[in-house]
């Protein structure tokens, strides 16, 4: 069995069984390799310990492709304006927040 300790739910690779490493207490039997998503020094001693192959991995690189606002949903753009400092009605439609980008260059 090979294990992946994560917090995350998305872009988890085929073939692992996933544990959230909040709730690591003790090493499990049988696992032949683990892998750790994070800083968790503990979960990484405590397999190698065992003998058990540790490799410290990232998942879900935080540099995704951007999104195009025309595939949010409301309340996803609503935030990407307020990011962008673009002030708008809260009740306003899609259409109408779409309208208040700025143009793509």
């Amino acid at each position: 069995m090979k294990i992946l300790y994560t917090t995350k739910h998305q872009d988890i690779p085929a073939g692992l069984s996933v544990r959230n490493p909040q709730y690591f207490e003790k090493p499990e039997q049988g696992v032949k390799a683990v892998y750790v998503d994070g800083d968790y020094p503990n979960i990484v001693q405590a397999y190698q310990g065992l003998g058990v192959d540790v490799e410290v991995v990232t998942i879900g690189d935080a540099e995704q492709a951007p999104v195009d606002p025309t595939d949010m949903g409301l309340p996803a753009l609503r935030k990407h304006l307020k990011a962008l400092g673009i002030e708008f009605d809260p009740k306003a439609t899609k259409d109408e927040l779409l309208a208040l980008l700025p143009p793509k260059e």
